[in-house]
């Protein structure tokens, strides 16, 4: 379990998070930036958005612009300031600290189908399952393979520790979720 992860559960859950910070004069009692930065990290890995999120595009071909979340409805996100709307989340993700910084998309013309930022760099592969859990798949593990008792898990022919990665983590065909690690030029 990641740190942000445990920080979260040990509120009672990300819901109870978002309870905590609503209260008047929250600021004084404890560190509520660094809950809400925990949250940042959570939300950013498992793709929830919310109002005043920094987010871009993933593909090159659309623009490479930083967005606001104005606000949700529906599974839609809406951007800066109700102008545009994106129905198809699997579009956006979160910036990172840089692409803030930066005020745009950074990284050319790679697109990734996860956020590889924070992941160690044993894990050559990532891959989400039928049931949306995203899987670590270690160097030296060999390809993942679609396989299982129902053909619904991604494994391969090594044995070694999976190492969870997330629910929900990535938005498509879980069929077409393996990626391996980009190459960094």
């Amino acid at each position: 379990m990641k740190f942000y992860e445990r920080v979260i559960s040990d509120f009672g859950g990300y819901e109870k998070c978002r309870d905590i910070l609503s209260q008047p004069n929250i600021d004084f009692i404890m560190n509520a930036q660094g809950l809400r930065e925990h949250m940042l990290e959570y939300r950013r890995q498992h793709n929830i958005f919310e109002e005043s999120d920094k987010i871009v595009f993933i593909d090159d071909f659309m623009h490479g612009e930083l967005m606001t979340v104005a606000w949700t409805r529906k599974g839609e996100v809406w951007m800066d300031e109700g102008a545009k709307r994106c129905t198809d989340l699997s579009m956006i993700r979160h910036a990172t600290d840089a692409e803030i910084k930066a005020g745009k998309r950074l990284g050319g013309s790679v697109v990734t189908k996860y956020d590889w930022s924070n992941v160690s760099d044993e894990v050559e592969w990532i891959a989400t399952d039928e049931d949306r859990n995203s899987w670590l798949f270690p160097s030296g593990s060999g390809k993942p393979f679609i396989g299982g008792e129902d053909d619904d898990a991604w494994v391969c022919d090594e044995e070694f520790t999976l190492e969870h990665h997330g629910y929900n983590v990535f938005r498509g065909n879980w069929r077409e979720s393996l990626e391996k690690r980009p190459e960094v030029k």
